[in-house]
């Protein structure tokens, strides 16, 4: 299936994309929610090739935007990753 290429002009993509590397990882999820939301149904693959990310990113920036909606969740973005992931060091 071809991507359509014309959701946004190179100069408004090139300032999306600048803005989108200079944030953290949690950040970026819900900013590509975010474009997601504004572009409409279609548009995930157009993001994921434009950001280079997976399109399952997107999905999950969704899904925790709307668990913050709902009150479910609170924002932590002091931390990045969970305690205690990663490889094990070895003693």
């Amino acid at each position: 299936m071809a991507v359509k290429a014309d959701y946004y002009s190179p100069e408004v993509s090139a300032v999306k994309l600048k803005y989108y590397q200079g944030l953290e990882e949690k950040q970026q999820r819900y900013f590509l929610c975010q474009e997601y939301r504004c572009l409409g149904k279609g548009s995930q693959r157009y993001l994921a090739m434009l950001y280079k990310c997976s399109r399952n990113r997107i999905t999950r920036g969704c899904v925790e935007l709307a668990a913050l909606s709902a009150g479910d969740v609170q924002v932590d973005y002091s931390r990045q990753r969970k305690i205690g992931g990663g490889a094990k060091k070895k003693k």
